[in-house]
């Protein structure tokens, strides 16, 4: 080391390859490949999830060319729950739906979506952040259920007007291969 060694800026080490074969979901993040569905989706963005007492989850925007969904990650008691999700519009799932929540602040115990009853599970209150930076926002989710508890709705209050809704479904995370991140 030289006497002016001191100064020069340290390169910062990369960071350690995984191998693929060890790679789970959960490794994954802005701008990774992985193959689901017979097709190939880069990850466009990652959210994260504050559900309170300690509990997180992932989100990841998922984007084909042309298909684009959500892909959804929990770590239910050492278990990985996985749902995909596509933004519908509100009024699919009743004209009504938007009135009541900003009405009363509730949301109703049913919704039809495609001509398919979903039943309340649960509603929870959390935050959220786009994990390219640290601004939280809050949020209200109504979460619905099928009677098969495959499929679900969810309708999200981000602001006094903003409501949204996604529809999707429950999926395996064997169904998630090649990860490849960049």
């Amino acid at each position: 080391m030289g006497l002016f060694d001191i100064f020069k800026k340290k390169k910062e080490e990369p960071k350690p390859l995984l191998n693929p074969d060890d790679m789970t979901l959960w490794d994954l993040q802005a701008g990774d490949i992985l193959d689901y569905d017979f097709k190939t989706w880069e990850i466009k963005a990652a959210f994260e999830y504050d559900w309170g007492n300690n509990f997180f989850s992932k989100e990841f925007k998922l984007d084909a060319g042309d298909d684009l969904f959500f892909l959804h990650l929990e770590d239910s008691h050492g278990d990985l729950d996985l749902s995909i999700s596509r933004k519908i519009d509100v009024k699919d799932v009743g004209k009504e739906v938007r009135t009541t929540i900003l009405d009363t602040d509730e949301a109703p115990k049913t919704l039809i979506y495609k001509g398919k009853t979903y039943t309340s599970g649960k509603m929870n209150l959390g935050h959220f952040r786009d994990m390219s930076n640290n601004e939280w926002t809050e949020f209200v989710s109504w979460h619905y259920l099928d009677e098969a508890e495959q499929e679900f709705v969810t309708i999200e209050r981000w602001s006094e007007h903003e409501i949204e809704a996604s529809a999707g479904m429950y999926v395996e995370e064997r169904e998630f291969s090649n990860f490849l991140i960049r």
